[in-house]
């Protein structure tokens, strides 16, 4: 039996994903607080992690690159300056 592309769609329509609470009943308020608490604590470790991961990019760019850039860039000046001295 062929099965069509919407009677596929309708019912993949049909399907939700959501943390399953009810609010006509007692305590639902309470119970979605919580999940909306619980899936906020997600978030804020993803952008804990994230800003983490930026302090440290810096840290290595001002710690290790700058620093070394600027001593090969001295090292690349006083070695154009030898020769230019000995011509």
């Amino acid at each position: 039996m062929y099965i069509g592309f919407s009677t596929k769609l309708r019912k993949a329509s049909k399907f939700r994903l959501h943390s399953g609470i009810d609010m006509r009943r007692k305590g639902a308020k309470t119970k979605l607080f919580f999940f909306i608490c619980f899936a906020g604590f997600f978030y804020l470790m993803y952008w804990t992690l994230l800003a983490s991961l930026w302090f440290f990019y810096g840290i290595c760019y001002l710690c290790f690159y700058l620093p070394i850039k600027a001593i090969v860039k001295a090292v690349k000046k006083s070695k154009a300056n030898s020769v230019s001295e000995e011509a």
